[in-house]
């Protein structure tokens, strides 16, 4: 995958990360950005759990 492609895009929710499953987190950044969802990875920034969604955009682009 070229890092060019790659359009990072912040989705935020009140809900906490750990309550939310792979599904529904799925169904917010697809509403945010639409395409396939090619990975979903949750990890801790500063002490704050945060999803990864990698998304291969309808127009060929990948968002992150």
């Amino acid at each position: 995958m070229d890092a060019a492609q790659i359009h990072p895009t912040k989705i935020e929710t009140k809900q906490e990360a750990k309550t939310l499953s792979k599904e529904q987190v799925k169904t917010v950044a697809l509403k945010q950005c639409k395409g396939t969802v090619k990975s979903i990875q949750l990890k801790k920034e500063k002490g704050v759990d945060v999803f990864y969604v990698l998304i291969k955009g309808m127009d060929g682009k990948t968002t992150m």
